[in-house]
């Protein structure tokens, strides 16, 4: 993954430097907000500040690298892309997100049969209570 991620930054005329390499190093496949990634960071005791994360953050999500979404709170979460499209399962009570693997040819379809609008990219969140809150 971080060969793939070097080779983007490279070829976007970046270097892989050491604040970057520490928020990649931070960076799930599970969204996290700016203040998780700072305060993992100052866990690890990585000396970046939240400028520099905000920095980095925007480069990787130009890349294509990391995504970024909103949930209900508005707070805007990012976490690393792979090769598998997925959707969120957000517990409106503890928090949660879990990652849910979902076939929406039908759900996009729809929409452009019904419209004349080009579907690109999407996102979609289900909120509710986890198995832990219920």
């Amino acid at each position: 993954m971080m060969k793939n991620i070097l080779k983007q930054l490279r070829k976007a005329g970046y270097r892989l430097t050491k604040p970057r390499k520490q928020v990649l190093e931070v960076l799930t496949f599970y969204p996290q907000s700016v203040t998780d990634i700072v305060t993992l960071l100052k866990k690890k005791q990585a000396k970046v500040d939240r400028a520099t994360v905000y920095r980095t953050l925007q480069v990787l999500v130009e890349l294509g690298v990391v995504g970024k979404t909103k949930f209900n709170d508005q707070t805007t979460m990012f976490e690393l892309l792979s090769d598998d499209h997925h959707h969120h399962l957000v517990c409106t009570d503890c928090g949660a997100v879990e990652d849910i693997c979902l076939d929406e040819t039908l759900l996009i379809n729809q929409v452009n049969k019904q419209t004349k609008f080009k579907v690109k990219s999407h996102t979609l969140e289900f909120f509710g209570l986890c198995t832990h809150c219920q």
